[in-house]
């Protein structure tokens, strides 16, 4: 008895053996024929004269210019992390049914991480350009990759802007200052509210040229 015993469970592993690997079989094939059809879609949107290229690619573009990723990022840097992150998804086994629809939507969600990360490495510009607009001689040795290029990006700004920036983010000042400041240098009477939406629009332009150097 213990030996026919031993022949069922016997048995009964090389069974499970049999259906593990069939389903391993089956899983591999399902990988294989989705990462051929996913193949298959992004070589016809890499041929940009293709009708699906034509629609990705603006999308991709409008995209990177709302959130002021242009021309830092172009629609093929987007596409490659795209193909990377899709690939991964289809070794997890992720089955896409609409290839169109997730590249769009990845690459929304991509574009919008990039632009978190670099507002965050932005976080440290006021005490950036503190350092480089100090009266003090400051020792270039000291001066980080990071301090340049906020630098280099000031310097490009309109001198409004510069002066914007210069008495809120740098010099710190109360609103109702920077009027009085922004009066007494002949740029005329400007409500508080303007004055901030300008600034908002001065940071925005300084992180644009940031981006672009």
């Amino acid at each position: 008895m213990g030996t026919s015993g031993k022949s069922w469970e016997d048995k009964h592993l090389h069974k499970q053996s049999d259906i593990t690997s069939l389903s391993k079989q089956f899983a591999d094939e399902h990988i294989v024929r989705q990462w051929h059809k996913f193949n298959e879609t992004f070589e016809e949107i890499m041929n940009r004269r293709s009708a699906s290229a034509s629609s990705i690619f603006p999308f991709i573009r409008s995209k990177l210019l709302q959130y002021e990723l242009w021309p830092r990022y172009d629609e093929a840097a987007i596409l490659q992390e795209i193909y990377l992150r899709t690939l991964e998804k289809i070794q997890e086994g992720r089955t896409i049914t609409n290839h169109y629809a997730w590249i769009r939507s990845v690459a929304f969600r991509y574009i919008q991480e990039l632009s978190r990360k670099h507002r965050r490495d932005l976080d440290s510009e006021p005490s950036s350009l503190e350092i480089l607009m100090s009266p003090k001689t400051v020792d270039e040795d000291l001066l980080t990759d990071e301090m340049l290029k906020v630098g280099a990006a000031f310097v490009k700004l309109s001198k409004e802007e510069q002066l914007l920036l210069s008495l809120k983010s740098i010099q710190n000042l109360s609103w109702p200052e920077v009027q009085r400041a922004w009066i007494d240098r002949g740029y005329g009477e400007l409500s508080l509210s303007t004055l901030r939406k300008r600034k908002e629009r001065a940071l925005s332009h300084l992180r644009m040229i940031y981006h672009s150097l």
